[in-house]
């Protein structure tokens, strides 16, 4: 009980903390920072669809002493790889172990596991949240639901954004 508490007390500081919010940069940070503040993932990075590519937006690590800039942004083709996969799909997915999945892209590092959730807006896929782990098999079922519930509170505000 305690644990659904926490996570309704985050979702409401998270929807503080967008409210009135129409920079869509400024959202993709806040989103991030939220969510490495909750689950000290190693990292969260938020991607927008636009002309049928990926292309981020926010790219947080708790390492980067919170600087907000991307210093090698990258941008994926809709289908490539696991987050360009989740793109088309609109399903999420665990990557228990990015060794053993042909479509991961190595990024900054490699990174064993990942956590891909569709951010979806009246039927359309506007984005995407992607967060890897050092370790295999770190993201839980509690996680992926967690995710998906802030991809769909946020869907909206981002969608909106978008310009």
């Amino acid at each position: 009980m305690k644990e659904k508490k926490d996570f309704l007390n985050f979702i409401r500081e998270l929807s503080t903390a967008l409210s009135g919010k129409n920079d869509l940069q400024e959202i993709a940070w806040i989103i991030t920072q939220k969510i490495i503040g909750r689950y000290k993932f190693d990292d969260c990075v938020i991607f927008i669809i636009k002309h049928g590519f990926l292309y981020q937006l926010a790219d947080y690590k708790p390492k980067s002493n919170e600087v907000k800039g991307i210093f090698e942004s990258i941008r994926i083709k809709l289908g490539q790889g696991i987050v360009g996969t989740v793109a088309v799909t609109g399903v999420a997915e665990i990557i228990k172990d990015n060794t053993k999945d042909v479509r991961y892209i190595v990024d900054d590092d490699l990174r064993l596991s990942e956590l891909t959730v569709p951010i979806i807006a009246d039927k359309e896929i506007v984005g995407i949240i992607d967060s890897e782990h050092s370790e295999r098999d770190f993201y839980t079922k509690e996680h992926l639901e967690e995710i998906s519930t802030i991809a769909n509170l946020v869907s909206l505000p981002i969608k909106s954004a978008i310009k």
